[in-house]
């Protein structure tokens, strides 16, 4: 094979990999793309579900999320009791 030759044939396989790497990338494109709506059509969801909760109920909610977060944050925090308390709350809840 001639040196002329060897030229040519690196460029070919520059262009095949140069290619390929375009079709990977706008595959990669489409994916994050269908990610994004997908992640757009959940925030949708708990934003309709946020906006149809009691507003007393909901400060409620958040008061105890923070508190369950300084909890857990201070080490302090059993998770196991903070699940007992919870399904204790929505036992008495229901009745």
């Amino acid at each position: 094979m001639t040196a002329e030759n060897q030229g040519s044939g690196r460029q070919a396989n520059n262009a095949q990999d140069l290619a390929q790497a375009f079709q990977e990338l706008a595959k990669g494109e489409r994916a994050a793309s269908a990610l994004e709506n997908h992640l757009s059509s959940i925030e949708k969801k708990i934003d309709e579900l946020l906006a149809g909760m009691d507003p007393d109920h909901l400060q409620a909610w958040e008061a105890r999320e923070a508190a369950n977060a300084d909890a857990s944050s201070s080490g302090n925090g059993n998770p196991a009791q903070g699940r007992s308390e919870k399904q204790e709350e929505a036992g008495s809840k229901s009745r």
